[in-house]
């Protein structure tokens, strides 16, 4: 089940806020993690960076629905098989959106159906990331 009774889920978000503003303040480097379904959310964030200076890039990792949902099956905190095809549906609808909002040279695509091991997307991230110092 979805729900957060606890409020854990609230505390971090608003941890995660918190320190986002700290981060912005400094001006230093951050990755959002977001499932991209409310492109309206990234397209707000992604402005909201660039006014103050960032440079913003996106990294689309792409699953298929069928492996999206087995994998939802293989975690604790399950979600109903409903909001994950929701979710992936408005996923897909957005991805030709973020390709143009980010633009060709600032949007990568990564297909994650045989499960990138984290350390690979972490990679990536690094290097996309120290490619910004020069």
């Amino acid at each position: 089940n979805y729900s957060d009774y606890s409020g854990f889920r609230s505390r971090a978000k608003e941890l995660t806020a918190s320190r986002k503003k700290l981060y912005m303040d400094g001006r230093l480097g951050m990755i959002i993690d977001a499932t991209g379904h409310k492109y309206n959310k990234i397209r707000e964030q992604k402005m909201e960076l660039e006014e103050i200076g960032y440079h913003c890039y996106m990294v689309f990792v792409h699953t298929d629905l069928d492996i999206a949902q087995q994998r939802n099956m293989e975690i604790p905190r399950k979600l109903s098989p409903e909001i994950v095809e929701r979710s992936w549906k408005d996923v897909q609808k957005n991805k030709e959106a973020f390709q143009g909002l980010f633009g060709n040279m600032n949007f990568i695509m990564v297909n994650n159906n045989d499960f990138l091991i984290k350390l690979m997307l972490h990679t990536l991230f690094f290097l996309l990331s120290a490619s910004l110092l020069f």
